[in-house]
């Protein structure tokens, strides 16, 4: 942690779901990095949100609410109303450990590059008690990016991320990655914008898989750095979880 640290801007766009977004917000709140904020967009006129983020009485989350669009165009609207030096994604659907923008922002100053992102992260599916550590490439919603070199986002609906990388690379930015699977817990919870197809894709080329043995003490672990137990919790109310 640097003496004066600079502003981050978390930027998570989100059609107003209370649940799994409030363990997204958790995650958020108990981060070590302490010059933060958390820019939320949501094109829902009737999210539950709003209420929920007021009565968490954190000064650093600011709710945007805007018109119906594509995850892209959402995605400009978060970076637009962010303050921040520099910007991370941050989806309302993931967990994160408490370190993530600590380890991030150091990795990415030693490598005096563009943007940084995890080559690696936990991937977790709930409903089908299975766990496991994704293959290695450069995962987009992990981006941590400094903010002159972004660009702007596709106004697509899907792969919004991947092009907007593709897009940095192709003007000459650097992506730094360093393999630290668990700062970021990837979640399968049914309402995700790829379907089961995708995801099973995901699974199948996972680079390390947790045994159905080892799957109940592997989570009690994980338990300790996610908020796993309540989001399981949430989704099994919801019958999307067990």
């Amino acid at each position: 942690m640097p003496p004066e640290p600079p502003l981050i801007s978390c930027l998570m766009v989100t059609r107003g779901r209370l649940v799994p977004t409030q363990f997204a917000l958790d995650c958020y709140r108990r981060q070590t990095w302490r010059n933060r904020e958390l820019v939320v967009v949501c094109d829902a006129a009737d999210s539950e949100l709003p209420a929920f983020i007021a009565g968490l009485g954190d000064p650093t989350i600011r709710y945007v609410n805007t018109a119906h669009a594509t995850l892209g165009e959402l995605r400009n609207v978060s970076v637009e109303a962010s303050r921040g030096t520099f910007l991370c994604q941050w989806d309302d659907d993931d967990l994160y450990h408490s370190q993530r923008l600590e380890f991030q922002y150091g990795e990415l100053m030693a490598s005096g590059k563009a943007a940084h992102v995890l080559s690696r992260w936990l991937m977790w599916w709930p409903e089908q008690q299975r766990l496991a550590i994704s293959s290695r490439r450069f995962w987009e919603g992990s981006m941590l990016v400094h903010r002159h070199a972004l660009g702007s986002y596709q106004a697509v609906a899907r792969r919004e991320d991947t092009q907007v990388i593709a897009d940095m690379r192709e003007r000459g930015n650097r992506i730094a990655h360093s393999d630290q699977p668990f700062a970021y817990c990837y979640i399968v919870h049914g309402a995700n914008t790829y379907g089961t197809g995708h995801h099973k894709k995901m699974f199948a080329k996972a680079s390390e898989i947790f045994s159905a043995e080892e799957y109940a003490g592997s989570l009690e672990q994980f338990e300790t750095i996610f908020p796993m137990r309540g989001y399981r919790e949430a989704l099994a109310r919801l019958g999307r979880g067990v």
